[in-house]
């Protein structure tokens, strides 16, 4: 089970380094935007087993480009005026499988197979078929600290 929120879980294993967590492998990404605003929407790439192939980061209006491997249908998740992304849980072996995304008002996408700081971007590493690992920087862009949390 992945899982990432405004604390520590240490009983979550085999983290590639303090941002990513999954098994790893392939080439590695950074969402670059946080600096447009925040985060307004999710789109995830989901395969044909349910595999997530990519993902992409809303910020403001403008999407970021697509990371992870090609293929697979897109869905989104658009969040609404004032509300953030407080919690992410999911699952991997592999690949990650599973991703659902908690908000601030308590709405929830999950993506896939089967409290705290807002999210500000995503970063991990993907290989030809799929993520192979997955990470997500916390903080508050409006007071400029960040922590970079394993999940």
């Amino acid at each position: 089970t992945l899982q990432a929120k405004c604390c520590p879980l240490p009983h979550l294993s085999v983290p590639l380094s303090p941002e990513v967590n999954g098994p790893g492998g392939g080439s590695y990404f950074y969402i670059k935007g946080e600096e447009q605003g925040e985060i307004q929407g999710i789109r995830v790439f989901v395969g044909v087993l349910g595999l997530i192939k990519g993902i992409q980061l809303r910020f403001g209006s403008h999407w970021s480009p697509r990371y992870g491997a090609p293929g697979g249908r897109a869905e989104e998740f658009l969040l609404q005026e004032g509300e953030r992304v407080t919690a992410v849980h999911g699952s991997a072996r592999a690949c990650v499988w599973h991703l659902r995304w908690i908000t601030s008002r308590g709405r929830e996408a999950a993506f896939g197979h089967p409290a705290g700081l807002q999210l500000l971007t995503v970063n991990g590493q993907h290989q030809l078929f799929c993520l192979s690992a997955i990470g997500f920087k916390w903080g508050s862009p409006k007071k400029g600290r960040v922590s970079h949390l394993p999940f």
